[in-house]
């Protein structure tokens, strides 16, 4: 699957905060997204939506896949073997942004298993 044909999957309208959400994070039977069903089962406070999808690349492409808030995607502090790939020199791609974290998780999932080489996965070959 593409990062745009992830981008571009079906999305439900959830009828307490009228935002669009991935199929991933929509509680069907109550039709409202994850983080408002939280909301209502007072499991957690509101929350804005502050989060967002970011990649890391360079040259060779893209070599991390995370999510954040404020300055996260620039910040330097990450794991060795992103130090490595990151030191010869990086670029910042916002994904998507204004996401509630749950979203933000479960696009960041998506986007990890879609590709084959990350420094943020186990599997990571130099």
């Amino acid at each position: 699957m593409t990062k745009e044909e992830i981008l571009s999957q079906p999305k439900h309208l959830c009828r307490r905060c009228n935002e669009y959400v991935l199929e991933q994070i929509f509680v069907l039977e109550e039709s409202v997204c994850g983080m408002c069903y939280i909301q209502i089962e007072h499991f957690a406070p509101k929350e804005s939506r502050c989060y967002y999808v970011y990649e890391h690349y360079n040259d060779d492409g893209i070599f991390y896949v995370g999510k954040g808030s404020g300055n996260r995607a620039w910040e330097g502090r990450r794991n060795n073997t992103w130090k490595k790939v990151a030191d010869k020199g990086y670029k910042v791609n916002i994904v998507q942004e204004n996401m509630y974290e749950m979203d933000a998780f479960a696009l960041e999932k998506q986007l990890i298993e879609h590709y084959d080489n990350l420094t943020n996965r186990r599997d990571y070959i130099y």
